[in-house]
């Protein structure tokens, strides 16, 4: 439910109609809420993020910034946050890559050019992934995407007034 302290994103996929005409639909909605768990909206589930992305183990949840999901098809996924990207594999003995983001390249010393950011998914079976599933990988990896950069925008706005606040202390010096 959408209040005055909620942000919501919203996740539209092109449909395919009649002789190529394309219609947007809603995919998905991601609630981001100041005191509540956030909640991703797909279809007609609303799930809080603190039940759809969790965490194994005590230890883990404290110091792991990896989650962990399962499917609709009941396959469990996990993604592996880093510091610069994120990846999903599954979550089994395997570790079989699913989607792997890139991110924006300039094309600065590069023959190719610059890049846009990009999600790749890799199917791991031979029928590929169904549209839920997609929505699901896509979903996910935006909320989590969304998380992470907010958490380095944090972190170099941390350093940014440190330093400024030492370059004060020096110069009062």
């Amino acid at each position: 439910m959408l209040t005055e302290n909620t942000r919501a994103s919203l996740l539209n996929t092109h449909v395919a109609k009649n002789q190529g005409e394309l219609q947007f639909t809603r995919t998905s909605t991601i609630e981001f809420h100041n005191i509540s768990s956030n909640v991703i909206s797909i279809g007609e589930r609303e799930i809080p993020t603190k039940d759809l992305l969790h965490t194994k183990g005590v230890w883990k949840a404290l110091v792991s910034r990896d989650r962990y999901m399962i499917g609709p098809d009941g396959t469990e996924y996990k993604w592996v946050i880093g510091y610069t990207k994120p990846e999903l594999y599954l979550a089994d003995d395997s570790k079989t890559l699913v989607a792997k983001y890139h991110r924006p390249h300039t094309g600065f010393l590069s023959k190719s050019g610059p890049t846009p950011a990009s999600l790749e998914i890799f199917p791991h079976h031979q029928s590929g992934y169904d549209q839920a599933t997609i929505d699901l990988i896509l979903t996910t990896f935006l909320y989590l995407e969304k998380k992470r950069d907010d958490e380095e925008k944090g972190r170099n706005a941390a350093a940014a007034s440190n330093s400024a606040a030492g370059a004060s202390a020096a110069a009062a010096a």
